[in-house]
């Protein structure tokens, strides 16, 4: 299949609905490295020609929300948000009144916990997408004192249920939601988290540089020392009964304390970056490459 996107365009991310549809956000190369603000929102639909919505702001996240629609909402790192599908396209600010990315620093990711969305980034901050347009910020039991300097923030957000959720970033911090409030745990490292997963085996796994996979839940933390590989991991998602991991060359699979590489077939992509499961597919995202996985063969979406 000849590339649709990858001779002026990168896939940054991405989000799997069903088998057959998902949304991936592109950046543009040339304006990418000239730094201009601009990513495509891109639906993937293989009946369809692809739908795609331009954005003059740069999108880190995208996820596929229940509520109050089964739609994708794509962020912005200001703010910005793009809710898509069941033919009520628009655009939304991810705010909560004066509280606000625009003066608290970028957000960095959205997941779905429950069917809503839940937006995270710089500054600790959270904020839950309980309607359409309405999002509630939940960070106040963490946020940094008032005139404090120190660079805090978080990567990425998941959780097993609005009120079990986790948020993991900068200098290592770990943060758990009861529903009520935050209270940061004992992390075992303090390096960059850039991702974290609550798994379908009840555990929560974060990641980061250097190879980097803690694993956990509530306050006990440890480093999975696997020795396996020193790449850094950027994606996670559980598939068939199994963590897997994304590094920006190769997919991986956790096998007890143990790092396998995933084989993906005799069209072995050169990029890989970020992963996402869903209706019994698991899909690779990297910069030229995005691959499909089927539980038996990969092929090949772009």
């Amino acid at each position: 299949m000849a590339a649709f996107w990858t001779d002026k365009f990168s896939f940054s991310t991405g989000a799997v609905r069903y088998r057959d549809l998902a949304y991936l956000i592109l950046t543009n190369d040339a304006l990418a490295e000239d730094r201009v603000a601009y990513s495509i929102l891109a639906t993937w639909d293989p009946a369809q020609p692809w739908y795609q919505i331009q954005n003059k702001w740069t999108c880190p996240s995208v996820c596929v929300v229940k509520h109050p629609k089964e739609q994708g909402v794509a962020i912005g790192e200001m703010g910005e948000a793009y809710v898509t599908g069941r033919k009520d396209d628009h655009e939304e600010t991810v705010a909560d009144g004066k509280l606000s990315p625009q003066t608290r620093g970028t957000l960095r990711c959205v997941r779905a916990v429950e069917g809503k969305a839940y937006a995270a980034g710089m500054h600790r901050q959270v904020y839950r997408r309980d309607d359409r347009d309405k999002w509630t910020c939940i960070d106040e039991t963490m946020r940094p004192p008032a005139g404090s300097e120190d660079v805090v923030g978080f990567e990425a957000i998941d959780g097993f249920s609005a009120k079990d959720l986790y948020a993991v970033g900068w200098e290592g911090e770990i943060w758990h939601y009861d529903g009520r409030a935050w209270k940061q745990a004992d992390s075992p490292t303090n390096a960059i988290l850039t991702n974290v997963c609550c798994a379908g085996d009840g555990k929560v796994y974060a990641c980061g540089g250097k190879g980097l996979l803690v694993r956990g839940r509530g306050a006990d933390w440890e480093v999975v020392d696997h020795e396996d590989t020193k790449q850094d991991f950027w994606g996670f998602a559980w598939f068939g009964e199994r963590l897997h991991l994304s590094s920006t060359r190769s997919v991986w699979v956790l096998d007890g304390d143990h790092l396998q590489r995933v084989k993906m077939g005799e069209d072995i992509p050169e990029t890989c970056y970020h992963l996402s499961a869903a209706d019994g597919v698991l899909w690779s995202i990297g910069a030229k490459d995005v691959m499909a996985f089927d539980g038996k063969n990969w092929t090949r979406i772009d």
